[in-house]
């Protein structure tokens, strides 16, 4: 089973000119891990007779599971050999409350930051990319469940290649762009162990500790906070984004304590949890007492007037949560409500701003 790693302290606060973060939306996801070619994929794999070999057996027979996609599908009553065609929402998931994972994809060829910064994963074969996952790759590690992302009612990869998936194992979908312990409750009853739901309940207990640090920070005064949450994506071309209360973790934790968002991030809430395409001419729209920004790109922030003369950027009340901060479990959770701790932790933070 892989192990935990202990996360290192994370970075200083980040000023606003150093806002470099690769958080996935459903955008991204969409378009990147799910509505792509297949061609590829299914001539690589052939026809039925192409040598794919038959699922591992589960242990104890099925049961039947709905996935987050709506998919009534069954599922074996304790997996043993889990292929997570996802990594960061859906191997981490499994992987953070011990889930026996056999295989795993990638991004961009390696794994992602957020598998190896909490998890040991020597000895879970790589499968392909998240977006085009190698079908007959997954068949020689006889799979008995495969896990991906689920958006909008839907398992992230085109139905072709969730079809060819399934003729070797149940495939399920997980929507992170849900509260954590929705999303934890999820896995713990897809794993179907008592090891998974009492680590559950530990890793819970840790982030409510650490969620009360950060609540103490300004106490009653959260209330008081407006926020915002900006998205650089496709800034060279005009263009920003706004993400929506629930889109990650800094989001999740924000909203629990009860900032007011402004109404650009309510209108994603209401589009996905992502909301695109917006002009860089409204970037005063983003204006609140606090600035959560992620990136895709490397943009040229400080050529941007507009952003620059934000509120929150004049005052230095922007933060980004590095890219190694990802994940929707309670280990990642923890691990961010610390960071935001220690960036508003002794600071005045104003709430007049806006």
């Amino acid at each position: 089973m892989p192990t935990l790693l202990l996360p290192p302290s994370p970075p200083g606060f980040l000023p606003p000119a150093d806002l470099l973060v690769d958080q996935v939306t459903r955008r991204d996801l969409l378009r990147g891990a799910g509505l792509l070619t297949v061609a590829g994929v299914l001539a690589a794999c052939g026809g039925s007779g192409s040598g794919e070999t038959t699922p591992a057996a589960g242990d104890g027979g099925t049961r039947g599971y709905t996935d987050d996609a709506g998919r009534d599908v069954d599922i074996p009553v304790r997996p043993q050999r889990i292929v997570a065609t996802h990594g960061r929402n859906a191997g981490g998931l499994v992987l953070a409350l011990g889930g026996p994972v056999v295989g795993i994809a990638t991004r961009d060829g390696g794994l992602e930051l957020a598998i190896t910064r909490y998890f040991n994963a020597a000895g879970i074969e790589t499968v392909g990319e998240y977006s085009e996952p190698d079908v007959k790759k997954i068949a020689t590690l006889r799979p008995d469940l495969i896990v991906h992302q689920a958006a909008d009612g839907q398992v992230s990869l085109e139905p072709e290649v969730v079809q060819r998936l399934e003729q070797l194992a149940p495939v399920v979908g997980f929507d992170v762009f849900q509260p954590v312990e929705t999303v934890t409750a999820k896995v713990v009853e897809l794993l179907g162990t008592p090891e998974a739901e009492q680590a559950a309940a530990e890793q819970r207990a840790r982030y409510e500790e650490a969620l009360g640090e950060l609540r103490a920070v300004l106490g009653d005064r959260w209330a008081d906070v407006t926020a915002s949450s900006l998205f650089f994506y496709g800034a060279d071309a005009g263009y920003v984004a706004a993400g929506g209360p629930q889109i990650n973790a800094g989001n999740n934790i924000l909203t629990s304590l009860g900032v007011s968002w402004t109404p650009l991030v309510q209108q994603a809430a209401a589009n996905g949890q992502f909301l695109g395409d917006i002009s860089v001419e409204r970037l005063p729209e983003f204006d609140a007492d606090l600035l959560m920004v992620s990136t895709f790109e490397d943009p040229d922030v400080e050529a941007l007037p507009l952003y620059g003369g934000l509120a929150a950027v004049r005052a230095g009340q922007v933060v980004a949560v590095p890219d190694n901060l990802v994940g929707t479990h309670y280990l990642n959770y923890t691990a961010v409500a610390e960071y935001l701790r220690d960036q508003l932790v002794g600071r005045e933070l104003r709430t007049d701003l806006v």
